[in-house]
């Protein structure tokens, strides 16, 4: 330990106006994005961008204090441990970037009025883990480099590669992940991890660098293929499994006999040539005020010794009666007749779709919990709304838009209801249920918004309140029929 706290103090004596600057650059983000929430204007992309370059300029200065590549590998011939070499930079990773960023989240958060609580949870280690992933991704790239150049045309290959591996090889079902794109990122971002651990063992256990470069330059492959192979079901089983707000075992699905059948199916080239079959069911036991959505639907279906299975459709869904599908967006319902929006291969359908059919339908259930609501001021200044962040109704281009902000998590249902004097009609108008990926407002920002959505208004009204409903649960429930005939439901 006495050598790496003595490669820490050279580190910092040779890099300290570096490390000013990314610190100055840290405290000015703080500052801002504690004043973000209620000023919902201020742009922070450029701050984000201008953290990460000094962040990246600092660490690969520290890395190439020692390199590791190169013909200047002084500490070779010097009786310097590799151990110490690597827990000195680890050192100089908590204590200039870790610490500083975990500390001015706190401080933004008791700023803002949010519990810590929220924060030194899941939420703590989350950005740990990104933290540590990308400082180790950096040593990694710095490792096999032998000077600031070299790394930039390193990253930049790396990042173009992985890029260009994304567009060839996605597809719309590997795309469409909304409410559990954070599951794959934090294990895309383990998996990060471990690449980088493996080169930097490489390269300061074995000093082979040809081995270190292909596997770093192997891993935007290996990581596009975790991502693709990974199956969606596997996030939302894991979601259902890690604790449930509110008891969901009443909620049950049955065919409805008594409703009529749906004779105008939909055939449609934009959902992949498929046949779309709507079979009227029942939908009971919903907790009072709340809402579900259907995520997806798993179909399998046998018919004279025949089977055909979809796998999780994620155009499958839940429809009301009088709303047939018109997009791939999941709308919000309640207990009641609904309709049961399924897809099947246009072969398969023309095979099965006659003679009475075994079906098995799967629906992956999101219950939305209770609506928070609340009436909005006419300004868009930020306001505190506890469970949902900051929300604001923006009026621009007769178009009435709320927008929410919270800290790691988004809300996922934001709806709007107005009048436009103090005795007028009410009008209501609830967005489709598109659960928000979380998307960063900046680069250093651990704001995420929700859904957006807009309605056209010829003034802003004379009263606006906000509905927001956050998931509570995350379930399964399968529609089992013995006998239907596909043909009558399309």
């Amino acid at each position: 330990m006495r050598e790496a706290l003595i490669i820490f103090r050279k580190d910092v004596r040779h890099l300290w106006p570096r490390i000013l600057f990314l610190e100055f650059w840290i405290a000015v983000g703080v500052f801002v994005d504690a004043m973000r929430p209620r000023h919902m204007s201020l742009v922070v992309q450029p701050l984000g961008i201008l953290v990460v370059v000094s962040c990246l300029y600092l660490l690969v200065s520290a890395m190439h204090e020692e390199k590791t590549a190169g013909d200047t590998r002084y500490w070779l011939t010097r009786p310097i441990p590799r151990r110490a070499i690597v827990t000195a930079k680890l050192l100089f990773i908590i204590a200039f970037l870790v610490v500083p960023i975990v500390i001015g989240h706190a401080v933004v958060l008791a700023v803002n009025g949010f519990p810590q609580s929220e924060y030194w949870g899941g939420s703590v280690w989350d950005e740990l883990l990104t933290v540590l992933t990308a400082s180790v991704t950096v040593w990694a790239i710095a490792s096999v480099t032998v000077g600031l150049v070299q790394f930039v045309w390193v990253g930049l290959l790396w990042i173009f590669g992985f890029l260009a591996f994304v567009f060839v090889f996605q597809t719309s079902e590997s795309m469409d992940w909304p409410g559990f794109e954070t599951f794959r990122s934090d294990l895309m971002a383990t998996a990060l991890l471990l690449i980088g651990i493996a080169v930097l063992w490489l390269m300061y256990t074995r000093r082979n660098r040809t081995t270190a470069t292909f596997v770093l330059g192997t891993s935007a492959v290996l990581l596009v293929l975790l991502r693709l192979l990974v199956p969606w079901h596997v996030a939302f089983a894991l979601k259902a499994n890690s604790g449930q707000k509110v008891d969901s075992n009443l909620v049950r699905l049955a065919l409805d006999p008594a409703a009529r059948k749906y004779s105008d199916g939909l055939i449609t080239k934009s959902f992949g040539g498929a046949v779309g079959v709507y079979i009227p069911i029942l939908l009971s036991g919903i907790p009072d005020g709340m809402q579900v959505i259907g995520d997806r639907v798993s179909l399998a279906i046998n018919a004279r010794g025949e089977k055909w299975k979809s796998g999780w459709d994620r155009l499958g869904q839940l429809v009301p009666p009088d709303e047939p599908i018109t997009d791939p967006y999941h709308q919000r319902v309640t207990s009641g007749p609904q309709l049961l929006y399924v897809n099947i291969n246009s072969e398969a359908y023309e095979r099965l779709a006659k003679p009475a059919t075994h079906l098995r339908a799967t629906v992956a259930f999101t219950l939305y919990g209770r609506p928070l609501t609340v009436r909005m001021p006419q300004t868009d200044r930020g306001r505190f709304i506890p469970g949902a962040g900051f929300c604001s109704v923006f009026y621009y281009g007769n178009v009435l838009a709320p927008r929410c902000f919270n800290a790691f998590e988004p809300p996922e249902a934001i709806d709007l209801l107005w009048r436009d004097s103090p005795d007028g009609a009410w009008q209501y108008r609830r967005s489709l249920s598109v659960p928000a990926n979380p998307v960063d407002i900046g680069f250093f920002s651990f704001w995420y918004y929700g859904p957006s959505l807009g309605f056209n208004v010829p003034y802003y009204p004379h009263e606006v309140w906000l509905q927001v409903r956050r998931p509570v649960a995350y379930f399964e429930r399968t529609l089992d029929i013995p006998a239907i005939r596909l043909a009558d439901y399309h």
